[in-house]
């Protein structure tokens, strides 16, 4: 059995956009399409799975240092990566997966992370590998999808998860690689976006509130509403592989739908 110290690296196939372009989707407003991109648009689905947390109220309506909704309070962004996991390719074909463990160098990974993502600190530290070696490796596919195939980042809460991200990569004192990063995460998606998962529930029919409402829906709920037939990897959520692979079918999803939505909306018009 190859150990985590290696790329867990799989395929799935990404939904196809046409599966979410029928069946009572509204118009979504002009500003989620604008976010969300051209329907050709490749996305990268990060996430990652820290060493610990400290319990907080948040911080709730703040926007962040790269311009989205967050709930997210400074301390918050000292936390360190465990793992790391990305899922990439273009919309109706297989999608790369890979997950790397770090090395813990500096910190401890409290058991109630351990309790939450299954990580130990002890199986880290065997099979880890350094946060440097990571983050190249990571950039590298980042910088293939955004440069090369003009794609996306898209995160579910990008605040949180690409802050310590930028974090870790000034503690390497990868610069260069910092200033790209956060260019990129700047032009992003992040599914949390309260307009976003507004105009998703309002296609199904959920209350949102007032106008000001700033409704959020956890990666678990986006999941259950637009990939009803995706269950299984919810038995494996909090892994970062695995959450990437939902944050990046999520994304295909709403493409599809906001893309599909807007054309028959014009075509009526």
């Amino acid at each position: 059995m190859a150990s985590c110290a290696q790329k867990r690296k799989h395929v799935e196939i990404i939904p196809k956009a046409k599966d979410v372009r029928e069946g009572g989707w509204c118009k979504p407003p002009q500003n989620v399409v604008e976010k969300i991109g051209d329907e050709r648009t490749w996305f990268i689905g990060v996430d990652i799975e820290t060493h610990d947390w400290t319990i907080s109220r948040g911080n709730k309506g703040n926007i962040g240092q790269f311009g989205f909704y967050n709930l997210c309070v400074p301390s918050d962004l000292e936390a360190r990566i465990c793992s790391i996991g990305w899922s990439f390719g273009p919309p109706d074909t297989e999608a790369t997966v890979k997950e790397l463990l770090i090395r813990p160098e500096g910190f401890q990974i409290s058991d109630k992370a351990t309790n939450y993502h299954k990580i130990s600190h002890q199986h880290a530290t065997d099979n880890g590998r350094p946060l440097k070696d990571v983050l190249n490796d990571f950039m590298d596919d980042l910088r293939y999808v955004v440069d090369i195939q003009k794609g996306k980042l898209v995160c579910h809460h990008i605040e949180f998860d690409s802050g310590i991200i930028a974090n870790e990569l000034v503690r390497c004192q990868m610069m260069d690689a910092l200033d790209q990063f956060r260019a990129i995460v700047r032009s992003g998606l992040c599914t949390m976006d309260p307009s976003v998962t507004r105009w998703l529930m309002r296609c199904h029919g959920e209350d949102t509130g007032s106008s000001t409402t700033m409704n959020v829906l956890s990666l678990k709920k986006m999941v259950q509403l637009l990939l009803p037939e995706e269950q299984k990897l919810l038995e494996k959520h909090h892994s970062a592989g695995t959450d990437s692979l939902m944050v990046l079918k999520v994304a295909y999803k709403l493409s599809g739908a906001a893309k599909g939505t807007a054309k028959d909306s014009g075509s009526q018009s």
